[in-house]
């Protein structure tokens, strides 16, 4: 298990009592919101080789990304997929998408929604296609969907190295967290 937390409530007590538990912190993120209302375009022009298809029957593609992005085992990915088609058949508000290049998935993402909120997850893309724009694309693609079903925010969990990216597509930070896992 992590443990997600403000970064202001990481005060020296807690973070004696963290250590006393095996817990180090092993990385940070950003928590961030998009408003959807604004006459932003999240259009994409690019008519090129590489497709987008959304996925939820058979998350069998989308799972490829995920492995090797997220450094995750085939049984591990396997497990976490069947958490979500549980999840779509409990009506669960989730779509997964996925962008291929000469017919094979190489980035995958998921949109959940509650209420008049969207959230992007599962940002991976096969390191081979890492920094050319794939998963900008994807992530467009999925703001585009949840503008066109008249959601107001989207909001996202960044890690460090995607920040930039994010901030480009007009996202904002809300805070800054410290995650901490526990030693083995």
């Amino acid at each position: 298990f992590e443990i997600i937390l403000p970064k202001e409530f990481c005060t020296s007590n807690i973070k004696k009592t963290l250590k006393k538990l095996h817990y180090v912190q092993i990385a940070k993120s950003t928590p961030m919101v998009v408003s959807l209302i604004e006459n932003v375009d999240y259009g994409d022009n690019d008519n090129n080789k590489d497709f987008i298809i959304r996925l939820d029957q058979s998350l069998k593609d989308w799972m490829v990304p995920i492995i090797s992005a997220f450094e995750s085992t085939l049984e591990m990915t396997f497990l976490y997929s069947k958490t979500h088609k549980n999840a779509l058949t409990q009506g669960y508000r989730f779509k997964h998408f996925c962008l291929y290049i000469d017919k094979q998935p190489i980035s995958s993402i998921t949109l959940s929604m509650q209420g008049n909120s969207a959230r992007i997850d599962d940002v991976g893309t096969i390191p081979l296609y890492k920094k050319k724009g794939y998963a900008t694309k994807l992530i467009k693609h999925a703001l585009c969907e949840a503008k066109k079903l008249g959601l107001s925010y989207c909001f996202l969990e960044a890690s460090d190295s995607g920040l930039s990216i994010y901030k480009k597509l007009g996202f904002c930070p809300l805070l800054k967290n410290n995650i901490y896992s526990k030693q083995s």
